[in-house]
This record gives structure tokens, sequence and C-alpha cells, in this order.
């Protein structure tokens, strides 16, 4: 694969992933303005979005269905980075496959330790 290709597949997967929350919060919105006479009020609080998702993921809520794009949006830029590892090291500059990595890891702290 070359280094255009993979370019341009992370170019795809960002307007993708755009794309997708765009639609899901649309969506969601949508969703929320029909059945907005219904009690939309969410009382419950948590530590962290892990337990959030976790607390939704048996009984999900209109309110939970709108989280769903913010974590695709969370995913994305992450889901970059990954990518951008595997073509700094086809072109073999490992320079910046340890830099990436770095960043990488960074992410993947913030994201599961840090929230």
């Amino acid at each position: 694969m070359r280094e255009k290709d993979l370019n341009i597949k992370i170019g795809k997967i960002l307007r993708y992933g755009v794309s997708i929350t765009f639609i899901l919060s649309i969506i969601g919105i949508i969703i929320i303005l029909i059945i907005s006479k219904t009690n939309l009020s969410y009382n419950k609080s948590f530590n962290s979005i892990y337990s959030f998702i976790g607390a939704n993921i048996n009984h999900p809520t209109i309110i939970s269905f709108l989280f769903i794009p913010i974590i695709i949006m969370i995913a994305t830029p992450i889901l970059r980075v990954a990518l951008s590892i595997l073509l700094f090291k086809k072109e073999n500059n490992y320079k910046f496959v340890i830099i990436t990595s770095i960043v990488f890891l960074i992410l993947m702290f913030s994201v599961f330790i840090i929230s």
C-alpha cells in the first residue's frame, strides 16, 4: 500500500466519523423532539463516561442514545493516530513511529484512565 493510499484512507475515516456523528446527532435530536412530551430528565450521576455507558447498556434511554455520536467523535481521531503509526512504520520512519506511538499512548491514557 502506498503512502498516498493510506493518507486517503485516513482522510476517509475522519470524514466518515464526522458524517456518522452528525447523522446520529440529528436522529437523536429528532427523536427527542418527537417524544418531548415524555419525561427526558436524567437524574443519575456517574463518575465517568464508562460508568454511564455500563449503566445504559442494559437499560438504554434516549439520552444515552445521544452519547453514541460523542463516543464516535472521540474514537475517530484516536483511530487516525493509530493508522498514522502504521503509515510511518510502512515508510520506515521510526522517529515518527515513536512520536506517534507516544501521542497514541497519551490519548489512551486520557480516555481510559483520566476520564
